[in-house]
C-alpha cells in the first residue's frame, strides 16, 4: 500500500511537470533553458514512475486500480498510446 502511495505521488509529480512545460511552450518568448531543465525532470520522472509500476506489477499484477492508473497516464500524459491501451486491457 505504501508503495502504491509513492507511485500516485509520482505520477501526480509527472503531470504537474508536464503542464508546467506546456504553460511555458505556450509563453508568447518560451524560455528554453526552462524548457530543456523541465524536458530533463519529465524524463527522470517517467522512467522513475515507470520502474515503480514495474516492481508494483511484480508484486501484485492484477491491482485493477495501479493498471487504470499507469495505463492512462501511458496515454493522456506520456503519449504511449499502444502501451498505455495494453496496460488498460491487461
Amino acid at each position: 500500500q505504501n508503495k502504491f502511495v509513492v507511485f500516485q505521488n509520482a505520477i501526480e509529480k509527472s503531470v504537474n511537470l508536464h503542464l508546467e512545460f506546456w504553460r511555458e511552450l505556450l509563453e508568447e518568448n518560451p524560455d528554453i533553458q526552462k524548457l530543456q531543465n523541465l524536458g530533463s525532470k519529465i524524463t527522470n520522472t517517467v522512467e522513475s514512475t515507470s520502474d515503480l509500476f514495474k516492481k508494483l506489477n511484480e508484486m501484485n499484477p492484477n491491482h485493477i486500480r495501479c493498471l487504470e492508473i499507469y495505463g492512462n497516464f501511458l496515454k493522456e500524459i506520456v503519449n504511449d498510446d499502444s502501451e498505455g491501451q495494453r496496460i488498460l486491457e491487461k
